[in-house]
């Protein structure tokens, strides 16, 4: 992602003269989908589908 799009205000629309923080946005949505902090799937996940052998290696 070009680094204008986390650094620069946007100018217009609702979110006009306010910065993207990805940080929380990407930690909710790793969440969301049972992966881990640099989205990588967690046990878990893992698990539900159907990669227990990978896992072990987790």
């Amino acid at each position: 992602m070009p680094d204008r799009f986390l650094k620069e205000l946007i100018n217009e629309g609702p979110a006009k003269d306010q910065i993207v923080e990805l940080g929380p946005i990407l930690e909710e949505f790793n969440t969301k989908r049972g992966l881990g902090r640099y989205g990588r799937p967690n046990r878990e996940k893992l698990f539900e589908l159907g990669l227990k052998w990978v896992s072990v290696r987790v």
